[in-house]
């Protein structure tokens, strides 16, 4: 995983819901791309303890580099400083994107094992 800052990369940046409202879909080779990038970003961050909870196509940036990005952790929960590992009992991030248990009342990620 790339480690700088977005901010530091001069290229174009858009977020995946651009992209996808303008082109209706990624190609096979991109959206397969952005999914490990995606992917290895949370990875990092779950190995920390830290738990993203918002992840939308608004939060993912996509540079004309290649690179995609993990933003806005407004939402996120920092489970190493939880103690007895108790959360507050609210869902956090968008309701359109949350695990359908989730969203119906079930057990949240940190519940359970990841």
């Amino acid at each position: 995983m790339r480690t700088s800052a977005a901010t530091s990369c001069s290229n174009v940046r858009y977020s995946l819901a651009e992209v996808v409202r303008e082109q209706r879909k990624l190609g096979p080779a991109r959206a397969a791309i952005v999914g490990e990038q995606i992917a290895s970003a949370l990875a990092h961050c779950h190995d920390r303890g830290l738990l993203h909870c918002d992840i939308s196509p608004e939060n993912i940036i996509l540079a004309d580099d290649g690179d995609a990005w993990l933003t806005d952790f407004g939402s996120s929960l920092d489970l190493r400083n939880a103690g007895t590992g108790d959360t507050p009992d609210i869902a956090c991030g968008k309701w359109r994107y949350l695990a359908p248990g989730v969203a119906a009342g079930g057990a949240r990620a940190t519940e359970r094992p990841l």
